[in-house]
């Protein structure tokens, strides 16, 4: 069983390659004692501690500690805050970074990656590379070093990785699912029914409710809801544009409905997730 299980895994890695998708938002490197807040990020939080000792904290009661030298990774969507052990400074070298599948699936659904990872010098440099690279004048340079990067640095969290349980029914779907996946990323902001997803891939919406639950763990609609309060996520931390504005770019028109729905899912409001979200963000 464990042979096959890995099987499967090498094959829905390799079957998906071409949908992986890495993406690096913000990063840097920063150099002192520090205890951050609480926080929740949209995309990963991927570094490496250099001259001490810190313990992340997670909401629900656990707890990592890293050693000198370790990387560490910590998932999209988890709250949690990191606690330094000990006295003087340490140097964070810091990213948040999304790492996808067909650009909407994040991979920890494929994918269980240890929070701890020792000799984590190939992973902070992908790291401070990445941040680096984001300073490239040309566009096209940069986009090319970011993106050697980011693939590097999935190949690097994922010699740790272990398939979960979701993979081998994610694999089976893949190719089925693939279409209405991408109309949901292509087309956020316009409204999507369960109707119209099951038709791009020619199966009744009983039907592609049933498939689509099965591969993803939850309802077409549930995860169309929470890929766009995803993405309001990520422009209420990168932009300045008013949350009125930001519902309707990711298909949620009414802003009062929209805030409902963001406080419900994420537990605060727009307004305050972006306050707070900025404060805790370390300096590049």
């Amino acid at each position: 069983m464990a042979a096959r299980t890995a099987d499967l895994y090498v094959c829905t890695v390799t079957d998906l390659f071409d949908s992986l998708d890495v993406r690096w938002d913000r990063g840097g490197i920063l150099i002192g004692t520090t205890s951050s807040a609480w926080g929740c990020f949209p995309a990963a939080v991927i570094g490496q501690i250099r001259g001490g000792a810190t313990r992340s904290d997670e909401d629900g009661g656990a707890s990592t500690r890293y050693r000198d030298g370790d990387a560490y990774v910590m998932p999209a969507g988890v709250r949690h805050r990191f606690v330094q052990q000990t006295r003087g400074d340490c140097t964070y070298r810091w990213s948040h970074t999304a790492l996808r599948v067909f650009g909407t699936v994040d991979l920890r659904t494929l994918v269980a990656i240890p929070r701890r990872l020792p000799d984590g010098d190939a992973i902070g440099d992908a790291v401070a590379g990445m941040a680096r690279a984001a300073e490239i004048a040309d566009p096209l340079a940069r986009a090319a070093q970011r993106k050697r990067l980011g693939f590097g640095l999935l190949a690097l969290l994922l010699a740790h990785g272990q398939p979960t349980p979701r993979a081998a029914a994610f694999a089976i779907a893949a190719d089925r699912l693939r279409p209405a996946l991408e109309r949901m990323e292509r087309d956020l902001a316009q409204p999507l029914g369960r109707t119209a997803l099951a038709r791009e891939v020619g199966l009744s919406p009983t039907r592609f409710h049933t498939v689509f639950a099965r591969a993803l763990g939850c309802a077409p609609m549930a995860y169309l809801q929470r890929l766009r309060l995803a993405r309001a996520q990520d422009l209420l931390i990168g932009t300045d544009q008013p949350i009125g504005a930001i519902a309707a770019l990711v298909g949620i028109p009414d802003p009062f409905h929209f805030s409902r729905l963001f406080r419900r899912r994420i537990g605060e409001s727009p307004r305050a997730y972006r306050v707070a979200r900025r404060s805790q963000l370390p300096p590049s």
